[in-house]
């Protein structure tokens, strides 16, 4: 935890806005500092539950990892394109958001799970939720089975921005 004293004794509003800059950016800092502890906990976490879980090798499960959490922030921020392998053994490229706006199926979808589990995307057991945009429907994959090479190049993030339709809500 980060603690800052700032004794002010200004004589000029120069001084002071400086002062107040300085503040900005320590807090700036800290919060990155937080999302990148909250990122590393989440992706090992998840790396650990792939290798002790699933008996995948460290460095094949910190790749997966890493791909899921962009994924998953990609998906909130706009469209991503990934590929990952079905339970039956076929590979699927999927095309999803979790961002309105996007399409029509998901910023009307009214409806809700018949039973009484609730999924969200922040667990680390390795089971994610998205909008397909193909099949205008939620679909699920798993971390496991995502399909990740070496150079992180066959999963793509469009950022909502670089849409047409506006920013995402």
């Amino acid at each position: 935890m980060i603690t800052v004293t700032l004794v002010l004794n200004c004589k000029c509003s120069g001084q002071l806005t400086q002062a107040i800059s300085l503040i900005e950016m320590i807090m700036k800092r800290k919060r990155i500092t937080e999302l990148g502890q909250l990122r590393r906990g989440w992706i090992m976490s998840l790396c650990n539950t792939l290798v002790y879980r699933d008996l995948m090798l460290r460095s094949e499960a910190l790749r997966k990892a890493f791909a899921a959490w962009d994924i998953l922030d990609g998906l909130g921020k706009g469209t991503v394109e990934f590929m990952f392998r079905k339970e039956n053994g076929e590979v699927r490229f999927a095309k999803g958001t979790l961002c309105r706006g996007i399409d029509r199926g998901f910023d009307s979808y009214q409806g809700g799970r018949k039973d009484t589990a609730r999924r969200d995307n922040s667990n680390t057991d390795g089971i994610y939720t998205f909008w397909d945009l193909e099949k205008h429907g939620f679909r699920t994959f798993k971390a496991r089975n995502l399909l990740v090479n070496e150079n992180y190049d066959n999963y793509k993030v469009k950022d909502y921005e670089q849409l047409s339709t506006g920013g995402c809500q």
